[in-house]
């Protein structure tokens, strides 16, 4: 089957971004100083075979397997394995930015629902809408998660992006980093143990698979990634549920060289060019019948 990948163009800036209509998964964004942003790996499958590996896959329902281990609901939920409509009428090109909408009504979702599970039952109904937008150093996408059915159900959602690493330095702590994670407590997916993140950013040596979850206070998750020698991206990402401000968790991951090995759609070198920093809404927050929630990650180069 062959998948439509549209580009967006700011005439005024010179930026652009590519989103792939499976999942919409953003696969790129070159800013005005024609820098790319995102990673995709080389082996990644665009044939809707799985999901995109690279860019800024959409992880809903849930975060990781599911709670319940009945379900067969794929790893990171439905969001991700589906194809996704263009919103009639939403795409422009402007002086201040650019942009595009993307949908994926539940009605229409024919992967990745799993068996034994609300989903999968008829329980729940939802409409998820990507809104897209650009402009010369930034990058925005906003998450809006409409409950249309007539239950409330929980849910988790993560924006799961790569980002770039010049000079193949993911593993150089003097250009690749992680900052603004002081306080967080760390849970590492690896160990199964908890840590508290100090002042001293947070850098890559091994592989790597954490979850930071803020302390109380701490809704917006305001972060600075190094991505090279000389390059930095400031990430600043938002959540509300039924208009409540919600705290931000923020996983980082690197899969370095065993596990990047086993993955047959990861080039097994790769970990040194990448590395994940992803914002989510990952405390099972539950969303009411006819209610929404958003989520809103900034990407500026």
């Amino acid at each position: 089957m062959k998948f439509a990948v549209k580009e967006i163009k700011h005439t005024k800036s010179g930026a652009s971004c590519r989103i792939h209509e499976f999942g919409a998964t953003v696969l790129s964004y070159t800013s005005a100083a024609r820098r790319e942003i995102l990673f995709v790996s080389r082996d990644a499958k665009l044939d809707g075979s799985k999901a995109v590996r690279g860019g800024i896959p959409l992880v809903f329902p849930i975060f990781g397997p599911p709670k319940d281990e009945s379900s067969t609901m794929p790893q990171h939920g439905f969001a991700r394995n589906n194809v996704w409509s263009t919103v009639e009428g939403s795409e422009f090109d402007e002086d201040d930015s650019a942009g595009i909408s993307y949908e994926l009504d539940f009605n229409k979702v024919t992967a990745g629902k799993g068996t034994n599970n609300s989903w999968e039952s008829g329980c729940y109904n939802v409409k998820l809408i990507l809104d897209i937008s650009i402009t010369g150093d930034a990058l925005t996408t906003i998450l809006n998660i409409h409950n249309t059915g007539e239950e409330a159900f929980p849910f988790e959602a993560l924006f799961h992006t790569y980002y770039s690493i010049d000079d193949h330095s993911a593993m150089d702590g003097s250009k690749c980093f992680v900052q603004g994670l002081e306080g967080y407590n760390a849970y590492d997916q690896l160990t199964k143990r908890n840590k508290m993140i100090g002042s001293e950013p947070i850098t890559i040596d091994s592989e790597l698979d954490s979850i930071h979850t803020p302390p109380d206070g701490i809704y917006i998750a305001d972060l600075l990634i190094g991505v090279g020698a000389t390059e930095t991206i400031k990430l600043v990402c938002s959540g509300k549920v039924d208009g409540r401000e919600v705290p931000v968790s923020v996983v980082v991951w690197n899969p370095h060289e065993k596990k990047a090995a086993s993955m047959g759609d990861f080039g097994s070198d790769q970990y040194v060019d990448m590395l994940c920093v992803e914002p989510g809404l990952l405390r099972g927050d539950t969303l009411d019948a006819g209610k929404k929630a958003t989520m809103k990650q900034i990407i500026a180069a």
